[in-house]
């Protein structure tokens, strides 16, 4: 989602409803999406709306199962991984828009602490050994979801 898109969402959201929670000010937007600050009852989220556009022409198939994938990790367990709350499809200014709702967590994400903080050699192990674990967990998650979703067939 480029910048123009992305304020064009801030201009249009910031102060409304979405479904339950009140959009409170855009925290970020990166290539597929802008993310919202949003609070209900008295709780802090993350709203990440996925650019639509984008989402068809990458190929609206293998981005929407991508998307779903995101939404199936609702009440995870995984350590170290940001919490899914929710997620969906929402008719916003006429177009329907994928998100998803997640644990707001103040601070900078990975990319901006690599690029504006000092950090050592121990930092960078311990990252890539986290980094590793969640991976390896969300293969082990993903296997299972795969498992359950052909027993439903």
């Amino acid at each position: 989602m480029d910048n123009i898109k992305a304020k064009k969402l801030e201009q249009e959201l910031v102060n409304t409803n979405f479904n339950e929670y009140k959009i409170l000010s855009l925290i970020n937007y990166g290539k597929t999406a802008a993310v919202f600050k949003v609070e209900l009852n008295k709780y802090f989220y993350a709203l990440k709306i996925f650019d639509n556009e984008l989402v068809e022409s990458f190929g609206y198939e293998i981005q929407i199962k991508r998307i779903e994938q995101e939404i199936n990790l609702k009440n995870h367990n995984i350590d170290n991984l940001i919490k899914i709350i929710d997620g969906g499809v929402k008719n916003i200014l006429s177009n329907n828009y994928y998100f998803i709702v997640m644990e707001y967590v103040e601070g900078k994400n990975l990319k901006q602490f690599i690029e504006t903080e000092t950090y050592d050699e121990n930092f960078i192990i311990y990252t890539f050994k986290t980094l590793n674990e969640v991976t390896e967990k969300l293969l082990s998650f993903q296997t299972i979801f795969l498992l359950f979703e052909k027993l439903q067939e």
